[in-house]
């Protein structure tokens, strides 16, 4: 496809048309531009169901030029191949986005455990703003994207644990649904996450 970005569902309302993306931005900076995204995709169940098991989505972005040329953005940028999800154990590499924490990404390499059915990691202090973060992989062909920072809670109730989506079947239905670009998929919008705040 080459135009492929991928997120928690919880992350998008309504098409997610005219969202923008702009990988690598540091400290005020957008190495390779911003991008814009034309539709988002979902597995089919995630409207009626809003599982934290189904917290995945596909998002399809336009080509831009670059220096004269229309360019796709896995063209410019390079790009991860999608896995499934981790085995207990195994490191992941999680950059993330934190609400109103300076202009830079912040990086952690953490083992994976599970509770219950979602993969999870440890790691200071991944805040809102880090939903949708790609949890990534290294193994014998290179980096593979094995969850996003979402699934139960919406990705955590504390800073220090963060959770994804059990990759499976239906992230492959949601990816499947993406490359074929039929109709996209309308996102009611976030629910309650089921933390409980203290006063």
């Amino acid at each position: 496809m080459g135009d492929l970005l991928v997120t928690a569902t919880h992350c998008i309302a309504g098409g997610a048309e005219g969202y923008t993306f702009a990988p690598g931005y540091h400290d005020g900076v957008e190495p390779y531009g911003s991008w814009t995204v034309t539709g988002a995709y979902a597995a089919p169940q995630w409207v009626s169901q809003r599982s934290p098991r189904l917290d995945v989505a596909f998002l399809v972005v336009a080509p831009r030029r670059r220096h004269g040329r229309l360019r796709q953005i896995q063209a410019v940028t390079g790009a991860n191949r999608l896995g499934t999800a981790p085995a207990r154990g195994t490191r992941v590499t999680v950059p993330a986005y934190p609400v109103g924490r300076d202009d830079r990404p912040l990086t952690c390499t953490a083992r994976v455990y599970y509770r219950g059915s979602y993969p999870a990691f440890d790691c200071n202090p991944y805040v809102d703003g880090t939903s949708g973060s790609p949890w990534l992989r290294h193994g014998p062909t290179g980096w593979e994207v094995v969850g996003v920072i979402g699934g139960l809670h919406q990705g955590g109730c504390e800073p220090w644990t963060s959770y994804s989506a059990p990759f499976g079947a239906a992230t492959r239905q949601a990816y499947s649904a993406a490359v074929r670009g039929r109709r996209t998929t309308v996102f009611p919008g976030a629910e309650s996450d089921g933390c409980t705040t203290g006063l």
